[in-house]
């Protein structure tokens, strides 16, 4: 159901034959998201504009950029560890991962997604315009449940998992940055040895962590 609060009235209503795991809104698309697809309607006049297949999606992962004049959509794909972007209507898909979809994030201008796998290890970004990869992060070595995702305005992105932790991560500054800044996150000591060892020992790793007390009952949000 769409409710207008101003008229205190309902103004629309879907239907669907299974349950809704999640729904994402802007000025633009209403976004509905079933275990296993998701439907993608207009806005003002409810009318479908899109259906996409996806792996199972128990937790509705999904992600609808906010801002005006950009519409950007990630959700995952049919197959596993892919995800699809579509970026003002145009559509790319991207092999993010080996395993399923844990974790989806948009940064806050929508030119960045950041995804997990249900390994929990790693953390990639990629370009929402492109969808290259931009950088690789790790949380750790052993697998663990990544609970959110989260992009600050100011090139941080907080990662919170089971282990009770929240790692923090710096972002790779643009191009025309580059040249004047480094990169805040943790390397190995063998990272100049990049291609020789395994991916293990060139990750980069948060430069800041916070430790909560672990209680299987609790979930620790970054945002």
């Amino acid at each position: 159901m769409l409710w207008d609060d101003s008229q205190s009235k309902c103004i629309g209503e879907l239907k669907f034959k299974s349950e809704v795991k999640a729904i994402k809104m802007n000025k633009e698309t209403i976004v509905v998201v079933l275990e296993d697809r998701i439907y993608v309607y207009e806005f003002l006049s409810l009318k479908i504009s899109d259906a996409i297949e996806t792996w199972t999606n128990p937790d509705g992962l999904c992600c609808l950029s906010s801002m005006k004049d950009t519409n950007v959509l990630v959700c995952p794909d049919k197959e596993q560890g892919m995800i699809r972007i579509i970026n003002n209507g145009n559509p790319e898909t991207v092999t993010a991962h080996e395993g399923s979809i844990a974790s989806l994030s948009l940064s806050p201008d929508a030119t960045k997604c950041a995804t997990a796998s249900d390994k929990g290890t790693l953390v990639r970004i990629f370009d929402t315009s492109t969808a290259t990869k931009l950088q690789e992060v790790r949380r750790g070595a052993d697998p663990a449940k990544i609970y959110s995702i989260a992009f600050s305005s100011n090139d941080l992105l907080a990662v919170s998992s089971d282990k009770g932790t929240v790692h923090v991560f710096g972002l790779k500054p643009s191009e025309e940055k580059k040249k004047e800044e480094t990169s805040k996150n943790t390397t190995s000591y063998f990272g100049f040895m990049k291609g020789v060892l395994p991916e293990y020992f060139s990750s980069e790793w948060s430069f800041a962590q916070f430790k909560f007390n672990e209680d299987s009952d609790s979930t620790y949000t970054a945002c």
